[in-house]
């Protein structure tokens, strides 16, 4: 196949359903690597829209499909930027097993384009959801390079500092979405000293999404703007909502979009660790030992409102009534704080 038609196909990959149809779909991929590294100089890298290459290009994270395909719909109406569009791609040869080599790779990436076109503006991200909660990384990674974004854009991504108190332990490595999920859970978030750009969508179901963002203002040392839009999560990507997302990724690229609000509220590094204690014991199902690790945190962390609220919910699962009753009378004699 390599001397017939100069394409590259993995025997392994092959052998694992050795038909026709897998061979034609391999071979159709592996032209259009090719033909995306002529075009971009990697096979991870797709150009989604052309612009001037000595700008730094707006790169957009993969979500948990390994592509970012979210930002599709906005492509066809995004205004001229004056820089290009590149989406940054999952590799199918490389299997990570933290989050955290998947933002080294990446941030490899983007630096590679950068230095082969001798560019020193730092470059621009933006994911959202998974993707989002992916570009916090690949920032860290970048500054820790000495290669800090100028503009961070992360699009609705949760933290994983508050989880569920009923989470599902399986895993499958086969599936791409289960296994960046895995990752997501198990990655340890740590500050950036770039500002983030947060767009969070406030509409949930039944209620209003509850402060949305604010638990990124834990990382981010270098402060984090809101974007609050009215409209639920997955419905931001979606093509009724192209215009508006569009119009809003040109404004924060263009820095012409003035934020809600800017929030300087970044935790120490003593009070990080802590939170990351009680998340890890959340996540084993240790909550007796998740609830004591909040007591480590200053005074000003323990009264955050995602932690009081978490403190709820924890002490629901250990059935203790009266410590609920009585933080709860004293989170809603502060409602208006």
């Amino acid at each position: 196949i390599k001397r017939e038609l100069g394409l590259a196909v993995s025997v392994a990959d092959f052998l694992k359903q050795p038909t026709l149809e897998l061979l034609e779909h391999r071979l159709r991929r592996a032209r259009q690597n090719a033909d995306q590294k002529r075009q971009t100089g990697s096979e991870n890298i797709t150009l989604l829209k052309s612009g001037p290459e000595d700008k730094a290009p707006l790169f957009c994270l993969p979500g948990l499909l390994g592509q970012p395909v979210w930002i599709n719909a906005a492509l066809s109406v995004m205004p001229d930027l004056g820089r290009p569009i590149l989406g940054l791609m999952m590799p199918e040869t490389a299997v990570f097993t933290t989050l955290a080599e998947a933002a080294e790779f990446f941030a490899s990436e983007i630096i590679g384009w950068h230095k082969s076109r001798n560019l020193t503006e730092g470059p621009i991200l933006a994911g959202f959801s998974m993707g989002g909660f992916l570009a916090s990384a690949v920032t860290l990674a970048l500054e820790r390079s000495g290669f800090p974004p100028s503009k961070a854009i992360l699009i609705d991504p949760n933290t994983n500092f508050f989880p569920s108190l009923h989470q599902d332990n399986q895993r499958d490595e086969e599936n791409i979405a289960t296994r960046i999920s895995a990752m997501r859970r198990s990655h340890v978030l740590q500050p950036v000293q770039t500002r983030l750009d947060f767009v969070a969508a406030t509409r949930g179901f039944p209620a209003a999404r509850l402060r949305p963002g604010e638990d990124w203002a834990i990382l981010a040392r270098g402060g984090i703007a809101l974007y609050p839009v009215d409209t639920f999560h997955l419905s931001l990507t979606l093509k009724s909502n192209a215009a508006a997302l569009a119009e809003m990724l040109a404004g924060l690229v263009t820095g012409s979009l003035e934020p809600q609000i800017i929030l300087r509220d970044a935790w120490t590094d003593e009070d990080l660790t802590a939170l990351g204690m009680a998340t890890q014991a959340t996540f084993e199902g240790d909550y007796q030992r998740a609830f004591d690790a909040f007591g480590n945190l200053s005074d000003l962390a323990c009264n955050h409102f995602a932690v009081r609220l978490q403190r709820l919910r924890l002490l629901e699962k250990l059935r203790d009534t009266n410590t609920i009753c009585t933080e709860a009378e004293a989170m809603i004699a502060c409602a208006d704080q």
